[in-house]
């Protein structure tokens, strides 16, 4: 009996000890759980490469000129996606290396699309343009470099074909992207006095990436009088957003011989410096200018933009 109860002694303290030991392990995981449960979550930070994307699909669904479909906006993001990646650039903070690669995958999007009317396909890229300068001023804090605002449109001009804008219809693509750019400048919180470095560099990329395109001299002739031509526009939305204090006329004319600056330093770029190319450089000039003048023609500000454009001209004429 003694043995009897010695055992019975022994299976009841096997079984309290098994027991305890359960309740041991259950509270450890109870308290485990609760720790984890307790503990911060701590999320990665968002890469530059990965906040333009979120930036781009955001603005794409947002808009309301284009009226584009879920399926045509993710296809527009996962086309510069994967540029990114492929580049391996899918989570990178250079912002230099990150632009005309975001750009030029989204605009081959656009090219999948077969956008026929041709306003629409435009402003979409103006749109992509846009988003990206959105993300530039966002990303920069409080400086932005005027590098990368002339990468911007250099990228999104020089790309204008893997979008599906064949040669002769890029004068009307150039006219429609540039106004839409400039005039949403105004949103982006640069101040007056930055706002002419701003076009200035918009305006040397946009005649940079139009230069790559491979046209001959004749039909970049006619594709730079387009570009001045919707600059004006754009330039007096623009100014007409910037309050009752600033005065139109002033602000007019240096924003006006600020594109031209920055098209003029364009142009010298792709003209370069051998035989004959002044004289294309001046011509080239000459048309961009005259866009300007003929957009000017029908406005109300049409004797100050003749005065502004006739003084400007010959003044780079004459240093060319």
């Amino acid at each position: 009996m003694k043995l009897l109860t010695s055992l019975l002694a022994l299976t009841l303290t096997t079984s309290l000890i098994g027991c305890g030991s359960n309740f041991q392990t259950a509270e450890r995981s109870s308290t485990d759980e609760s720790s984890s449960l307790s503990a911060p979550t701590v999320s990665e930070p968002k890469m530059a490469s990965q906040a333009m994307l979120s930036d781009l699909s955001e603005q794409l669904s947002v808009q309301s000129t284009n009226k584009l479909s879920a399926a045509q906006i993710s296809a527009i993001v996962a086309s510069a996606q994967m540029a990114l990646e492929s580049a391996n650039l899918g989570k990178s903070n250079d912002l230099a290396a990150i632009i005309p690669v975001i750009i030029q995958g989204a605009t081959t999007g656009v090219g999948t699309l077969n956008i026929a009317d041709l306003v629409k396909k435009s402003n979409l890229l103006a749109l992509i343009g846009d988003s990206t300068l959105n993300s530039l001023v966002n990303l920069s804090q409080d400086e932005v470099s005027t590098n990368l605002i002339q990468t911007v449109t250099s990228a999104l001009f020089a790309n204008l074909k893997l979008a599906g804008v064949s040669s002769g219809s890029q004068a009307t693509a150039a006219n429609t992207i540039i106004q839409a750019l400039i005039g949403k400048l105004s949103g982006k919180d640069f101040d007056v006095s930055s706002l002419a470095t701003v076009i200035e560099s918009l305006a040397k990329g946009s005649v940079l990436g139009l230069g790559k395109l491979g046209n001959s001299s004749t039909v970049l002739q006619t594709i730079l009088s387009s570009l001045g031509s919707g600059s004006l526009p754009g330039l007096n939305q623009l100014i007409s957003q910037l309050g009752s204090s600033n005065n139109a006329s002033t602000t007019l004319q240096n924003l006006i011989a600020a594109f031209t600056s920055g098209s003029n330093s364009g142009l010298g770029a792709i003209v370069g410096s051998g035989s004959g190319s002044s004289t294309l450089a001046k011509t080239l000039l000459t048309a961009l200018m005259g866009g300007i003048k003929i957009a000017g023609a029908t406005s109300p500000t049409a004797s100050v933009v003749t005065s502004i454009v006739g003084s400007l001209l010959g003044s780079f004429l004459s240093k060319i």
